[in-house]
Parts: structure tokens; sequence; C-alpha cells
């Protein structure tokens, strides 16, 4: 005697959401005639998409007929097994496009060590973002990179030049006596330096990573901190 089990399908319907031709036509045709077919009422028929940017539009989805629908109810699927399916959908989207490394450490980098009392100098420009012909303009050598970071009552400029060690050449405006470090992801400071009568800086890196700024003025001015970089 054979039996039969339950049956769950799960299906990537990426390609038909970017184009209706080739692969993206057979997986809607293979969705729609997966939902039409005569599939037992435990077995089920998960569309999803693998990537974020894409998001499929329920309305365009490939759909069983209505008294399939209605036969089967809307309270037939159990709280733990919609949350098994959504384990298994997660499991997947891990495997099939996993996050970066890089962006989860840059992200948790970016919450673990934000103080509450120090204020964010955000980056206004950075000549690498800018396109090669900007690239060394302030500091007039080849592969100089610019970037200017603003807060409230400060602006920091600063030019990396790569090589070994990395030199990091900067000036606060207005001019003001304060501690400038370099702060990398993990918390350590790499380099600390004192500004002189015009606010200038120089620190040096034994090599590159994942870093920000901090600056510690006199009080009562606040302490303030960089968004994050690679240099």
């Amino acid at each position: 005697m054979l039996r039969f089990h339950t049956v769950r399908i799960l299906l990537d319907y990426r390609p038909a959401l970017r184009a209706r031709t080739g692969v993206g036509e057979f997986v809607h045709e293979l969705a729609r005639a997966l939902t039409a077919s005569a599939i037992g009422a435990a077995d089920r028929l998960t569309v999803f998409t693998a990537s974020w940017r894409d998001r499929p539009d329920p309305d365009a989805l490939p759909r069983p007929p209505a008294q399939e629908r209605r036969a089967r109810g809307a309270g037939d699927v159990s709280d733990d097994r919609d949350k098994r399916l959504l384990d298994e959908l997660r499991a997947l989207g891990r495997a099939v496009d996993p996050v970066p490394a890089e962006v989860e450490s840059f992200a948790k980098a970016a919450l673990g060590w934000r103080r509450i009392d120090a204020e964010l100098a955000e980056l206004l420009s950075d000549s690498a973002l800018d396109g090669e012909t900007l690239a060394g303009v302030r500091g007039g050598r080849a592969g100089t990179r610019s970037l200017t970071f603003d807060a409230s009552g400060l602006e920091i400029d600063v030019d990396v030049r790569p090589g070994e060690p990395v030199v990091l050449l900067g000036q606060l405006a207005p001019a003001v006596s304060a501690t400038v470090e370099v702060q990398r992801d993990d918390g350590t400071i790499a380099a600390t330096a004192e500004t002189d009568d015009l606010g200038r800086f120089r620190l040096e890196l034994a090599e590159g990573g994942r870093v920000r700024f901090v600056v510690r003025r006199p009080a009562p001015d606040p302490l303030v901190e960089t968004s994050w970089l690679t240099v």
C-alpha cells in the first residue's frame, strides 16, 4: 500500500518579477500549474522572493481556485506550522542571499560604540565617492582622499594619504584646542593627536581598516564622533 506524505513546495518567484521571459516565464507558469493542480488539502505552495529589493505583488501571483481556498479554510495551519515555515524561509534566505560579514560588522560597530552624550558629525563629502577627477584636489597628491564631516558648530576636514603608514592630515573649523582620536570598530584607539593653534592635526595608522574620529574639546563643548569609514 502506497503512503503519501504532506508536501511543502518553496518557489523563488524572483525571476518572474524581473522579466516575464525565459526563466521568468517558466517560473510563473510553474507556479500557476502547481496552484491549479489537485494537490492535497494539507499540501502547501509558498511563493517568495530571496531578494529584499524584489517584492511580489500579491494580486499578481497565481492563486488556487476559489472553491479550493474555501475548502482549505483560514485556520487549518497552526501557529507552530507557520513558525516552522518562517524559520525555513529565514534559513533559506541566509543560504541564498546572506548578509555580507562586512555589513554585519559595520552595523554592530555603529550600534555598539555609540555614546549617548556624543554629538554625531555626519559625512558631508568624500572624494572617493565623487569620482577620480576630484581625488587628491585638496592634498595635491595622487591617491589622496578628502573627507569633510559636519557637526553643530564644528567642521572636520581630513585628507587620507594611503601607504605604510596611513597618514591622516586634518583640521577643525573653527580652530579649537582639542584631542583627536582614531577609534577602530573593536573599540581600541589606533592613534591620538593634539590640534595646533590653527586646529590642525596629524595622525598615522600602522594599517587601514574601519575607523572613526573622536574629537574631545574643553568643557562645556560636547564630545564629537564622526560616522564610520574605511581607510
